[in-house]
């Protein structure tokens, strides 16, 4: 059985900002009590899709996670609302 938390930050700027605020954290994670920290990633356009990747890939659930939802309006007549997954375009990321 394991844990899974997932942190979602914003900052202002550029890429090379984000990945050195993503780099930072990964040096604290280090610090910790975790019983392993993964490598620190950086996937841009189809490297960001898990169904692109073998099953066994390992960053393949990383990928799953990192999905996002996005709600769409109704159409006329209908009460129910409904969603879609999207890929990231860029993910900086690692696993602890």
């Amino acid at each position: 059985m394991g844990l899974i938390i997932h942190y979602k930050l914003k900052a202002k700027g550029a890429a090379a900002a984000a990945r050195k605020l993503v780099e930072a954290l990964h040096q604290q994670a280090h610090d910790l009590p975790f019983k392993e920290v993964g490598d620190l990633v950086d996937l841009a356009g189809d490297e960001c899709h898990y169904d692109k990747r073998d099953k066994d890939d390992p960053l393949r659930w990383l990928l799953i996670q990192s999905q996002g939802s996005v709600s769409l309006s109704h159409l006329p007549g209908e009460s129910k609302y409904s969603s879609r997954r999207v890929s990231p375009t860029r993910m900086i990321a690692f696993t602890a």
